[in-house]
């Protein structure tokens, strides 16, 4: 790692995501649909074929209603923090 870039552990990523998925009941369809991604392309990068981007840990975090750092292992606590006086 040099400079300011991050490392992600991508087949850690890929564990949790499959981790919420199945949390919630959903198919890896349903949730590609729901965060703007195909099919195929999901299933890439569910399967680390293809890296998740930050644009689609957002996306994923949001729809899960979990934190990124969750998703990327920063943290094993899915719970988003709120500031006080804060809303999603």
């Amino acid at each position: 790692m040099t400079g300011n870039q991050i490392q992600l552990d991508m087949p850690l990523i890929s564990e949790r995501v499959k981790h919420v998925i199945t949390q919630h009941g959903l198919t890896q369809k349903q949730v590609a649909s729901s965060v703007g991604l195909s099919e195929q392309v999901f299933s890439n990068k569910i399967n680390n074929l293809r890296p998740f981007s930050l644009k689609d840990l957002a996306a994923l975090a949001d729809f899960f209603g979990v934190s990124v750092d969750y998703l990327t292992g920063r943290t094993n606590d899915p719970v988003v923090a709120v500031p006080a006086g804060e809303s999603l």
